[in-house]
């Protein structure tokens, strides 16, 4: 057993490994020098190398050297003949390329406001609101080096725009889109898929026929003698056939409220099927309106900028908006007032105001942003200048030299644009604010987005963080106490109701009838030396007078006319005798168009010379009331060829020739 188990393990054993011999060819010392040898064969190689980058950076390096003196010598031949054109880019002058490019890029022409409350963006704790680019940037760096002379690389260019200017995504969605914009657009896309036309938009389209790709606003008229034969570069070897594009439209909905039928509007979205050749033609037709509408977009917003650049310390502009009414809210609520219609709402009226109190060079724009608040919900021009009454006090108090106030709005025809507001505009803005003259601008439908947008959205979130920590903004009160006490860069305003029966009260004495082509305006002027006129302009000038014709937009004029059926007239005297009766009697009280009353002396006398009052000399005798001044009395000389008025106070009484015509006389009325 022993053996076999001894033999088993004999022949399961592997054999040893061999003992290396001492005597070996390879040794340590061969093995080391031939490292040796292939370090020195590597280093060579790399001297090598070297070398040759030595000798290439000398070739360049004395290529440069020769070129910068070349360039020195240039410089010093330009510096002798005075033609210099060689500038160094200091800090200073790389300031000035970033302003420039803030102040292109930040212009309503080129970006727009956002007005969502969380659209904000801060970068090293400074907060602004988010605008999105209304082109790309390339296209803007070819304007921008266009207007302003300022060759710039695009590199540049990107590097300064404002990190508060973003680029729009597809993901934001944007529910303020003009739909004369949209429809176009629509149009366009659908016949650059079927291979009619190369552009991809309408403003392209529009640019592609007028003079060098350029907005110009006699360009987009069709005013322009070199442009406006241009016609549209159509692709005519696509075979007509059906196409389909989509449109914005407003349709009637008949919709079933508590068992009965009532019919609501709606705008919807919808598919059109038609042909080529039907949607060209549409093309041809919309195309003229589409144009006139952004060369009216891109005036106003230049007009705009213009005023802002050349505003004088007697000047001032105020851009107001409505925002959307603010839902308050507790920061718990209940399902029951959450869902229901507990929550109270508020009406906001933003406002920002321009102003300038230095002149030239020294000219610093500062801007004042406002809010009124009110628990009244109405937005006609009764409570719009309740809003602007306290937003006038404050304009005082800023410019207190101000005699032209310029007033830029949106134009909806319930709110700013209606004959209401306009007779308001006469008798009471103008009045409050004590000034020579308003101008009234309105921007072009569907393009109203501006800073008081901003100014709401600021407010509506201050509100909202008061809420997420825990405070409760349910109320007006609530409301104004969170913006008291956190609102520190935009002056706050309560409205009530007090004013509103006063306003009221002027204009139901307005008889101003509606002017045809009120959705035309967009600019309207009001003087004090012809106050019962206001011109009409279809567009915003700046050169022509407020008070005379507009020979470049003048469009008609807008009469302020009121109710005077409650105006003193005097009598037609037949005798002496009834002239020395009306002698004795008492003051009358007028009433005028702003609500107010006048007292009216009517002691005359005749002489028993003076020739009995006929039709003929009845003006003469009984010099016609004006009811402009309160508590001016009427006395009549014997002097019959004009008439004065005596002001208790006035050191000097004042004289009024007689007007010689029947029209002269109701205009004095």
């Amino acid at each position: 057993m022993r053996k076999r188990t001894a033999d088993l393990i004999e022949q399961n054993t592997p054999p040893s490994s061999p003992v290396p011999s001492t005597t070996s060819s390879f040794s340590r010392v061969n093995a080391g020098k031939a490292t040796a040898d292939r370090n020195k064969r590597a280093m060579k190689r790399e001297n090598l190398n070297l070398k040759a980058k030595v000798l290439q950076m000398n070739q360049k390096l004395k290529k440069y050297r020769m070129r910068i003196k070349r360039l020195k010598a240039k410089q010093r031949k330009q510096v002798a003949n005075g033609t210099n054109s060689v500038r160094s880019e200091t800090r200073a002058q790389k300031q000035d390329i970033k302003q420039a490019v803030h102040e292109f890029i930040l212009q309503d022409e080129y970006s727009r406001l956002t007005s969502g409350k969380n659209e904000t963006i801060t970068r090293k704790k400074i907060k602004k609101q988010i605008r999105l680019l209304n082109d790309t940037l390339l296209n803007l760096h070819t304007v921008f080096k266009n207007k302003t002379g300022l060759h710039i690389s695009y590199q540049t260019f990107r590097r300064y725009r404002p990190f508060w200017v973003l680029f729009p995504k597809a993901s934001s969605r944007n529910t303020c889109l003009c739909i004369l914009h949209e429809n176009s657009d629509h149009i366009v896309r659908a016949l650059q898929k079927a291979k009619v036309i190369s552009f991809g938009s309408a403003s392209d389209l529009a640019k592609s026929i007028c003079c060098q790709n350029s907005l110009n606003l006699k360009c987009l008229e069709r005013t322009c003698t070199t442009c406006q034969n241009e016609e549209i570069k159509l692709n005519t070897l696509i075979k007509d056939g059906y196409i389909t594009y989509e449109r914005w439209v407003t349709k009637n909905n008949k919709i079933i409220v508590k068992g009965m039928e009532k019919v609501c509007k709606r705008s919807v979205k919808e598919n059109v099927k038609t042909t080529v050749t039907s949607l060209v033609h549409l093309l041809h037709i919309n195309l003229p309106v589409y144009m006139k509408h952004v060369g009216n977009f891109v005036h106003q917003v230049r007009s705009i900028h213009a005023l802002k650049e050349k505003l004088s310390p007697s000047e001032g502009l105020l851009h107001i908006d409505f925002s959307e009414n603010y839902n308050c809210k507790y920061s718990a609520e209940i399902q029951s007032a959450h869902f229901g219609g507990s929550k109270i709402q508020l009406s906001l009226h933003t406002c920002v105001y321009y102003s300038n109190n230095s002149q030239p060079p020294d000219r610093h724009l500062k801007t004042t942003s406002l809010c009124t608040v009110s628990e009244n919900l109405r937005h006609d021009p009764i409570l719009i200048c309740a809003h602007l009454k306290p937003v006038m006090q404050r304009i005082k108090q800023i410019s207190p030299d101000i005699i032209k106030l310029h007033v830029l709005s949106d134009g909806p025809s319930t709110q700013y644009r209606n004959k209401s507001m306009f007779y308001l505009i006469a008798n009471y803005v103008s009045k409050e604010l004590d000034v020579e003259a308003v101008i009234w601008h309105f921007s072009e439908k569907g393009q109203g987005k501006g800073a008081p947008d901003g100014v709401g959205g600021c407010v509506k979130r201050l509100c909202d963080n008061s809420v997420a920590i825990g405070k409760d903004v349910s109320n007006y009160d609530g409301l104004m106490t969170c913006l008291q006490a956190n609102c520190k860069g935009i002056e706050i305003f309560g409205i009530d109701d007090s004013d509103v029966p006063k306003i009221q009260k002027i204009l139901e004495k307005s008889t101003t009838k509606p002017f045809k082509g009120t959705f035309k305006i967009h600019q309207l002027t009001w003087s004090r030396r012809d106050p019962f006129i206001i011109h009409a302009r279809r567009l915003s000038c700046l050169d022509c007078p407020e008070d005379k014709n507009c020979s470049h937009f003048e469009i008609g004029q807008i009469h302020i006319q009121y109710d005077t059926s409650n105006i003193y007239t005097p009598e037609l005297p037949r005798s002496p005798a009834a002239a020395s009766a009306r002698s004795s009697a008492s003051p009358i009280n007028i009433a005028t168009p702003d609500g107010s009353t006048d007292t009216i002396s009517t002691n005359r006398s005749f002489s028993p010379e003076s020739p009995p009052a006929t039709p003929d000399n009845f003006m003469l005798q009984n010099p016609p009331v004006c009811p402009k001044k309160k508590n001016r009395s009427v006395s009549d000389n014997s002097d019959s060829s004009d008439y004065i008025f005596d002001p208790p106070l006035a050191k000097k009484p004042r004289r009024f020739i007689l007007p010689e015509t029947d029209s002269e006389i109701e205009s004095t009325f």
